[in-house]
């Protein structure tokens, strides 16, 4: 049940919102819209499993703000031993990338037995614009089927509403807050950032401090952690922030104290806040042992552990998107998987010529979203993968101004 208080603010800020006139300023409207949104597929949730009498405990207060994990993957970090896991096991064993029984790719008329499905960004049909929020390689803002410009100049790492106006994350991690009119009110060094599972919630992190506040608020609420050095906002769990050093996370408590979780040996990599999971890497680089697994929060209990690297879960922590986690580089694929069980439901087809996906990942409902690029002509665009294995475009076909090409998309922060 959503609370009051917070619906309540939320109308005044939008009331707000709503009297300013500057194009800076966030898209309210595409806010709410996708709150309704992220609120009809968690209630479909929760009615399928009390239809089969499952016994979930979903929570599902009101949503409200945008849409992802910036920039890259981060460096597939050494573990210092492999976990001995308890595997809950699953009826069809979920197959590895190199698996020949994953499922089959979405047909194509060029496509060759056993060559590529796509050699051209052109060849990849087109399907509806995704109307997620994401910032193109020419600093041009696109949200609620409009466009506008983040406030600030420098290259944009990561962004995400924040009081009606913006917290924007640019190269070398400088979190930088503005107002709605992209007046610049607050900046510090080693930012990072995370929101909640309704995305409600954003924390937001400078050096050693945390802050966590309503997304959509005014200053109401706001909490303060100091963290452990070296670590950085990986994500929310059940409803809490939680910080990384790269091999052991913290959950920051609502009094402002902090408390270490007790994981398996892995390098947490992406957290699904409504279902409390912890996805991540196992081994080690050097004994070449290294697997993607997803890990019970709560009690610690590994779930599953197989080929493909946990990237992003979808809102409700029903699925994970993944990669191949032997991939050093660009993406060879991504998948989505069932996140409780890592059971390959769709995978991408396999690209020719000189097609590469790239690091940014999000989620549209139960689609996955990624950008891609032609390193021939230097074309880029938003690709999107549903749980049928259809692979479209959703986004113009852009050519590149970076001589080197690349991974240049941005999606607003999302869980």
């Amino acid at each position: 049940m959503s609370d009051p208080r917070l619906e309540q603010q939320l109308r005044s800020s939008l009331a707000r919102q709503a009297s300013e006139d500057d194009p800076r300023s966030p898209d309210f409207g595409d806010i709410v819209a996708r709150a309704r949104g992220i609120r009809r597929q968690r209630n479909r949730r929760v009615g399928t499993a009390l239809a089969a009498a499952a016994v979930v405990a979903v929570v599902v207060p009101t949503a409200v703000v945008l849409g992802s994990r910036q920039g890259s993957h981060p460096p597939t970090p050494a573990v210092s031993d492999t976990p001995t896991p308890t595997v809950t096991p699953s009826t069809t064993p979920a197959p590895s990338p190199s698996s020949p029984s994953s499922p089959s790719s979405p047909s194509s008329s060029s496509a060759t037995p056993g060559g590529p499905a796509y050699s051209s960004l052109t060849a990849i049909p087109a399907g509806p614009t995704t109307t997620l929020t994401y910032l193109d390689q020419n600093g041009v803002l696109h949200t609620g089927g409009g466009t506008t410009r983040l406030p600030g100049k420098g290259t944009v790492l990561s962004f995400a509403v924040y009081h009606g106006g913006w917290l924007v994350i640019d190269d070398p991690s400088t979190l930088r807050q503005y107002d709605g009119q992209g007046k610049l009110l607050t900046q510090g060094a080693d930012g990072s950032l995370a929101v909640s599972a309704d995305q409600m919630q954003t924390a937001f992190q400078t050096g050693t401090t945390v802050t966590a506040g309503i997304s959509t608020g005014m200053g109401n609420g706001e909490t303060t952690w100091h963290v452990p050095a070296g670590t950085s906002m990986l994500g929310y769990l059940k409803s809490q922030p939680v910080v990384s050093d790269g091999t052991s996370l913290w959950t920051l408590t609502g009094s402002g104290g902090t408390t270490k979780l007790a994981l398996p040996s892995m390098a947490p990599v992406a957290l699904s806040d409504a279902d409390g999971l912890v996805g991540g890497v196992t081994g080690t680089p050097a004994q070449s042992n290294q697997q993607g697994a997803v890990v019970d929060g709560s009690t610690g209990r590994m779930l599953w552990q197989n080929g493909w690297q946990p990237d992003r879960f979808s809102s409700d922590g029903r699925y994970v998107a993944a990669h191949p986690v032997e991939d050093n580089g660009d993406p060879a694929r991504y998948a989505i998987l069932d996140a409780h069980t890592g059971e390959v439901v769709a995978t991408t087809p396999k690209l020719g010529g000189k097609l590469h996906l790239g690091l940014s990942v999000a989620w549209d409902g139960d689609t996955v979203v990624f950008n891609a690029f032609d390193s021939t002509d230097g074309g880029q665009v938003l690709l999107s993968l549903d749980t049928s294995g259809s692979l479209r475009r959703v986004s113009p076909i852009e050519r590149s101004t970076n001589p080197a090409g690349g991974d240049t998309f941005r999606f607003a922060q999302q869980p």
